[in-house]
């Protein structure tokens, strides 16, 4: 199996490979006695003659691609960058993303001190200083450094920033020739067959660059299946009356909007991380339902570093309800994606008729849920007090969805509370392979970024459809009837609960405290139910070693009145039986039917 990686630079006066270089020494295994820890080979695949591809030397087939952009920003003027900024100051005060309100703010304090000085006359005490440095060279010498400094950062850092996000008339051929760019590396990577597993990595304004290209590629590829294909096995599970896309179908929408529905005061909580985790295990085999199926999309990971995205209400749109309706629209992708018609795919008007006269209508992801099936981790190193770390980056779940994966990471370095944090995510410091008690929950930026790759789990992306034993769906549908039955019962079902329930059980019914094991059985008479359900319905789902169940039921009060519930069950394999892990019960009461 081979894996590519894409490495999208950020911004400053990038020289090509520089950055991939540091990059790849940085997360690949140090190298052994005598021998190289990559080989630098020719690379097709950019077109470029400034670049190459660096291929991992060991077992790991690992090819690293740079995507270098930085040579089209050439002709940036100080004039492109001060209306740029002068857009972003002109912000109304809740239309600033609050990670970025302290450096708004302290810009605002330096531009009304200089009004303030000017006033006050303190422009001709420097008009003095200034003829003085006639006189003295040296002092001249100082104020043309320094000019030439500030002028070198505004063109080559914020110009590069100011030209891409600056969506005017002057910078649109910029921002399509590097799209265009990244696009074509992407897509010739897909076309050469080579590659089963695509990961991009973006740091600071290439972690921008990599949503957008990834965003317009996979618009090419979300409805590219051939089930023809594997016509048999389409036929096979058809015949058994099992469902040929089980993930794409039902469990991704329903672990996505679970997660996307938990109240503020649940984040970061073991049922967040369990939920989370649980989404991702639905991505990545919704990934490897797709690729049996045919489909060519190859892009497993998506990891942002150090990413202005945070800041994305700010930076991609003119305030906060636009950029809230652009998602809702569909024009800017999320994670968990937004539903279409209840899923995140829909039913194609295609018909599949297999040999024996089986009809099947396939599902197929939208156009912007591109992150049904790719991961998105993103690390960021804390601005504390809003100025002290990296004010660039920051997390991301508040901003594209609860389905990302956000670390908060660190480093052994004093340079993490500066602006230096910004460019040093992959520097030897932010790794730590001996942790004191102290160090033991911390995240290092340098071991979070090796993780998250995970180069060591190739053969994990392999495309194969797992299909359940009959004897595991009878026992869970048995499982789940058990439970209704015992919620009947009350607290006489005390004993009978704890041989379903996980040590480790999440229970949460919306609106009320999470429970674990203990505290839902002493409370069983409270999520007693009132009666039979007049309707029950129960989808499962499996997921490897976990099992994901849907429960529905339906009740009829003596007055007419209905309540619904929806539990979301997530069972573990553990040794011969099915323990319950994680349950989120919603109900909702109608009026009279």
């Amino acid at each position: 199996m081979i894996q590519a990686v894409v490495l999208i630079h950020g911004i400053g006066e990038q020289k090509p490979m520089d950055t991939v270089r540091g990059f790849v020494e940085a997360v690949l295994p140090p190298a052994e006695d005598g021998t190289e820890q990559y080989f630098s080979k020719p690379d097709p695949l950019s077109e470029s003659f400034e670049l190459r591809r660096l291929q991992a030397v060991g077992r790991n087939k690992i090819h690293f691609f740079e995507y270098y952009w930085a040579y089209q920003t050439d002709g940036t003027t100080v004039r492109h960058v001060t209306q740029w900024l002068i857009q972003l100051l002109l912000r109304r005060p809740r239309n600033v993303p609050p990670g970025l309100r302290t450096v708004w703010g302290m810009s605002w304090f330096l531009l009304l001190a200089l009004v303030i000085a000017a006033a006050l006359g303190l422009a001709d005490k420097a008009l003095q200083f200034y003829e003085l440095g006639r006189s003295y060279w040296w002092v001249s010498l100082g104020l043309v450094l320094l000019l030439g400094l500030l002028q070198g950062f505004l063109i080559h850092y914020v110009g590069d920033a100011a030209r891409y996000l600056s969506p005017s008339p002057q910078n649109i051929a910029l921002r399509q020739r590097i799209r265009s760019e990244g696009v074509n590396l992407l897509r010739r990577l897909h076309e050469s067959g080579k590659y089963d597993r695509i990961v991009i990595v973006g740091h600071s304004l290439g972690s921008v660059i990599g949503y957008d290209i990834l965003t317009a590629l996979w618009q090419k590829h979300n409805e590219n299946y051939d089930f023809k294909a594997r016509e048999d096995l389409l036929d096979s599970l058809m015949a058994a009356n099992r469902r040929p896309q089980p993930i794409l179908r039902d469990a991704l929408s329903t672990l996505g909007e679970t997660l996307r529905n938990l109240p503020n005061n649940v984040a970061g909580t073991t049922l967040h991380r369990t939920l989370l985790q649980a989404f991702r295990t639905a991505q990545h085999l919704g990934f490897k339902e797709q690729c049996m199926w045919g489909n060519t999309w190859r892009i497993t990971d998506f990891i942002t570093i150090g990413s202005p995205l945070a800041h994305a209400m700010m930076l991609l749109a003119r305030n906060g309800n636009e950029f809230a309706a652009r998602k809702r629209q569909r024009e800017l992708a999320t994670c968990p994606p937004i539903v279409d018609s209840g899923r995140y795919a829909y039913a194609t008007d295609e018909r599949v008729v297999t040999a024996a006269g089986r009809t099947f209508s396939p599902f197929v992801l939208h156009h912007a849920a591109c992150f049904g099936v790719t991961q998105w981790t993103n690390l960021y190193f804390p601005a504390h007090a809003g100025f002290f770390g990296d004010v660039v980056g920051g997390p991301l779940a508040d901003v594209f969805g609860a389905g990302i994966k956000d670390v908060r990471v660190t480093s052994k370095s004093r340079w993490r509370f500066t602006l230096a944090a910004h460019t040093s995510y992959w520097n030897p410091q932010a790794s730590q392979s001996e942790r004191s008690e102290d160090q033991a929950h911390e995240q290092f930026a340098l071991d979070e970024l090796k993780q998250a790759l995970r180069f060591d789990r190739a053969r994990d992306f392999k495309a194969h459809i797992s299909v359940a034993d009959e004897d595991d769906r009878d026992e869970l549908v048995k499982l789940n009837k058990d439970i209704t039955a015992h919620l009947l019962e009350g607290a006489v079902a005390k004993e009978s609960f704890a041989g379903i329930l996980a040590d480790q059980l999440q229970y949460y019914r919306s609106g009320e405290q999470i429970l674990g094991k203990k505290g839902f059985i002493e409370h069983l008479d409270e999520h007693k139910l009132a009666g039979m359900p007049t309707h029950e319905g129960m989808e499962i789902t499996f997921m490897g070693r976990l099992a994901l169940v849907n429960v529905t039921m339906e009740f009829k009060s003596a007055d007419a009145v209905v309540t619904r519930t929806s539990d979301i069950r997530i069972f573990a394999r553990a040794n011969d039986s099915w323990l319950l892990e994680t349950w989120c019960s919603n109900v909702q009461r109608s009026s009279k039917a």
